[in-house]
This record gives C-alpha cells, structure tokens and sequence, in this order.
C-alpha cells in the first residue's frame, strides 16, 4: 500500500490484488482506489487506459508470466510504461519462494526476451538488493544443506519482521544502493528490476 500512497500524490492511481486481505490492508493504511480482482478474468480496465503499470513481485506467481504481460501491455498506452520487478536467479530458490507459491525466478535476459515478445521495448534492466547477494547466497546455502541431510524438513519462509537494529542497518544499505541504481545497471542481484516502454 505505500507505492500506492505515494503514487496517488502525483496522480490518479488504482491498485489491485487478488487477495481480499491485501485490499483490506491497504484500505485499513488509507488507500482509496484499491479493488480485488480475479486472475483468471484479466484486468478490468479498457485498453491504453494507464500511463504507467507497475508488477511488483507480481508475475513470478503467474502460470503463464507471458499472457499476464500481454495484459500489461494492453491496458497500458502506446509510450506509456511498464515498471516489473522479480526475484532473481533459481539457484536462490529457498523456503520463501515454495510457501509463497512463485513458479520461477529470473535472469535479466529471460525477462527481457518476454517483454519483447509481448510488446515492450525495454529502456532499463537492472539486478538490485544487490549488497545484499553474497549474504543470501550463504542463507540460501545452508537451506539446500538442510534439506539434503533432514528428511523431515519442511519449507517454511524466511521472510520474517526484522528487529529494528536489522531494519535499521537494511534501510542504510538500501540508501546506499538507491542513488547508483539511477546511474548504472548492476551485473547481478537478489532481485531484477525492469522498466520498459509500450511498442
């Protein structure tokens, strides 16, 4: 709900969800436009009705990432964009991405082969969270460590509230990586971010 807050000063914006406590989350942080939707029907908007779409941490949950794409691309007006982010890499597939049903993660060159077949030309691709890499290469590590040597083990997600000494040196790290994401593409990440332009 705060991108959704934040894009709302600068213009009219909707956020949707198909999850019914979600909408409720954002409505309860003071979200107006902010509806559930059902997946399988589309998106409920006409064609070329959005300057700008964002899919954030969205499609990775997607059977068919593509045909949610072709979506974007529909509702979205010609030069208007497109701004996606994804887990990156399978080899840091852990607990997190099996109890949060995502279907794949992604290198930048896959991503950017499905924006261009569904009708976007990419203008930004970039791996962010990208100080944080080595740290979840070793957690990620350690989690396939696990599951080799304990029968009985069940993924549980890592994704947890952090105390706020953790949060506090996250939020540094973040502000330093901020600035240099608007200046150069970084080789590699925990995650990838795309932004692309309407054909």
């Amino acid at each position: 709900g705060s991108i959704l807050q934040k894009l709302e000063k600068h213009g009219y914006a909707i956020g949707v969800d198909i999850s019914e406590e979600a909408v409720k989350f954002c409505k309860l942080r003071g979200c107006k436009n902010v509806y559930k939707i059902d997946q399988k029907e589309g998106l409920p908007f006409k064609d070329n009705a959005f300057d700008l779409v964002t899919a954030l941490d969205i499609i990775e949950h997607i059977d068919d990432d593509c045909a949610a794409l072709a979506e974007y691309c529909r509702v979205v007006r010609k030069d208007g964009v497109l701004l996606v982010t994804v887990p990156a890499y399978d080899f840091l597939w852990g607990p997190h991405d099996e109890v949060n049903d995502h279907k794949r993660r992604y290198i930048a060159k896959e991503l950017r082969n499905k924006m261009e077949k569904t009708g976007f030309t990419v203008k930004k691709m970039t791996y962010f969270d990208t100080f944080l890499f080595p740290f979840f290469v070793l957690i990620r590590t350690g989690h396939r460590v696990s599951k080799m040597i304990n029968s009985r083990y069940k993924p549980r997600s890592d994704l947890k509230m952090c105390r706020p000494w953790i949060n506090y040196l996250l939020k540094i790290i973040f502000s330093l990586e901020d600035p240099l994401l608007k200046k150069l593409n970084f080789p590699y990440g925990v995650s990838l971010l795309c932004v692309a332009e309407k054909n």
